[in-house]
């Protein structure tokens, strides 16, 4: 299976076509994806920088020179991290291949862990408004995502009925809103707990922000859908939990 997978890749970079049962993601088709990328990034853009404006505002050390020339330094940098993370989910997007097995369905993406799920194990299959597919396994972690840029679509779809019936319902627009609450939460709970002088409020945001530190780490540990790049980035999640952790129990002793 899997130097059969290498060769079918291999294929998909030179847009050669594929054999019966496997899918791949249109080769202009990132041009729409990118876009809808930066789109969602800008929410969270803008919390950050909210963030770090509230708190300069607020700190007794605010100097507003500073600020103001740091600033456009600090827009320049994210910039560039947006683009430097676009370019890079170019590379994931070309890369994705769908294979339907008789007896299952795999998904191989590059530098991503395999996801597959037995036809016996499929709960339901989602099509959003926008296109893009979700097919739901027996766990939380059993996810296959199918961009609404797949090659041959309705052909995909056709296998897909047989398997389980494709259900019509809104989920993307709630998975990114449900990232913003998440984002507004611990950004909150950062701002307490950096301010706040109150005990109970320092343990309530330092709660918060561990549980919130945890989930992204057991999470992001056992998803199938996320590249093994970001999984290591977890390292940094769990330095700052350890932080808070430390933080805490030295604000509350004294």
């Amino acid at each position: 299976m899997e130097e059969l997978l290498d060769e079918l890749q291999l294929s998909n970079q030179n847009a050669g076509p594929l054999a019966d049962g496997y899918y791949r993601n249109k080769q202009d088709g990132y041009k729409k994806v990118s876009r809808k990328i930066f789109l969602r990034s800008t929410p969270r853009i803008f919390l950050i920088m909210s963030f770090v404006v509230l708190t300069s505002l607020y700190s007794n050390s605010f100097d507003l020179d500073a600020f103001v020339t740091t600033l456009p330094l600090v827009l320049i940098l994210f910039s560039i991290v947006i683009v430097l993370a676009i370019r890079n989910q170019k590379k994931v997007f070309e890369s994705y291949l769908l294979y339907i097995s008789p007896d299952s369905i795999i998904r191989e993406q590059l530098n991503t862990p395999t996801a597959e799920i037995l036809h016996k194990d499929v709960q339901e299959i989602i099509k959003d408004k926008s296109g893009i597919i979700l097919i739901k396994g027996k766990s939380v972690y059993d996810r296959i995502i199918i961009s609404d840029q797949i090659d041959n679509s309705e052909i995909l779809e056709e296998s897909l009925q047989k398997i389980k019936p494709i259900v019509s319902k809104k989920w993307v627009s709630g998975f990114v809103w449900l990232q913003l609450l998440f984002n507004v939460i611990s950004f909150l709970a950062l701002g307490v707990f950096y301010k706040s002088e109150e005990k109970i409020f320092v343990l309530i945001s330092a709660t918060v922000l561990a549980g919130i530190s945890i989930w992204t780490i057991i999470s992001y540990q056992r998803s199938k859908n996320i590249s093994y790049g970001r999984k290591n980035n977890v390292i940094l999640t769990g330095i700052f939990l350890l932080f808070i952790i430390t933080m805490t129990l030295y604000r509350l002793s004294t």
